[in-house]
This record gives C-alpha cells, structure tokens and sequence, in this order.
C-alpha cells in the first residue's frame, strides 16, 4: 500500500515528482509518512522574499511580474510553534535564497552626469529598505540553529 512505503521511496518519488516541476503540496496530504518525506524536500531549499508591500515588479514601463517565493513573515508563520511537525520544517531548511526588496533599481551610470548625487532620495529609500530587510532576516535566523544553512542574497529592486 502506498501510505506504507518507506520514507527512502517517498524521498525518491518526491525528487523524480520535483523535476518535473509539478506541486509537492498535495502529496503532503496523503498521510503523515508522505507529508514528512515532502516536505523535506520542499523546505531543503527556498526562496524568501524581504517585507514589502509590493506584490509585483514593475519591468520597463509597462511590464510587471509577480514576485516568487515565500515571505519571511509567512516562513516564521510556518516554521514557529510548538507543534513537532512546525519544528521540523526548520530542521529541512538547508538553502535560503533571501531576496531583500528595495524600492528604486539604479543605474549606477548616471555618476558621470553633472547633476547626480550620490546622496538622493532613490539611495536613502533603497537604503532603508534594505536595513529593513535585512534586519528582518537576521531576526529569524536564530531560529535555524545547530543546522548548516547555505544563504545567498540578492537584491530585487521592485521598479525600473
């Protein structure tokens, strides 16, 4: 019976269902065994978006996209509590991709214009922003302890 197969299979058919691009999430459902294999596989590694209040990325003047990932604040919601299969979803986390969220993006070319500054509005909002967010992260992070966690982050300014 499928719901009895060990944890070794479901691993297996969790990496062969996740290269197919499909959603793991359903499978978590079918029983405790499978939501414990899937998950594993889910959480190993993540996207984590910054706080913003931006949904979307505005692309040139007339293209947007939706941002992909998981909120940090969603993530902590997820992660936190009591309840053993909470704590167990931060014990699979073992790649973060942390994209901090800064308002303006900044064509660093314009320096050689006779009216730039260094000191302007775009820099101090896209500054704060990201002391914000990294903030942010560096307060959830002490929950990921006595596990090795790879963590990368990007910049991902939400207007061009």
């Amino acid at each position: 019976m499928a719901s009895s197969l060990p944890q070794e299979l479901l691993s297996l058919i969790a990496n062969h269902i996740t290269g197919k691009n499909e959603k793991l999430t359903p499978y978590t459902l079918v029983n405790k065994s499978w939501q414990a294999a899937f998950e594993r596989r889910m959480y190993s590694s993540l996207v984590v978006l910054s706080p913003s209040d931006v949904d979307y990325i505005t692309v040139g003047p007339t293209e947007q996209h939706k941002k992909r990932g998981l909120s940090l604040s969603r993530l902590d919601d997820i992660t936190s509590g009591p309840q053993d299969w909470r704590q167990a979803r931060r014990t699979y986390i073992r790649h973060i991709l942390y994209r901090v969220a800064v308002p303006h993006y900044l064509e660093e070319c314009r320096r050689g214009d006779d009216d730039y500054t260094y000191d302007n509005i775009w820099h101090r909002e896209n500054n704060l922003a990201f002391s914000h967010g990294m903030r942010a992260l560096f307060d959830y992070l002490p929950r990921l302890v006595d596990q090795a966690i790879s963590l990368d982050i990007a910049l991902q300014a939400e207007t061009a």
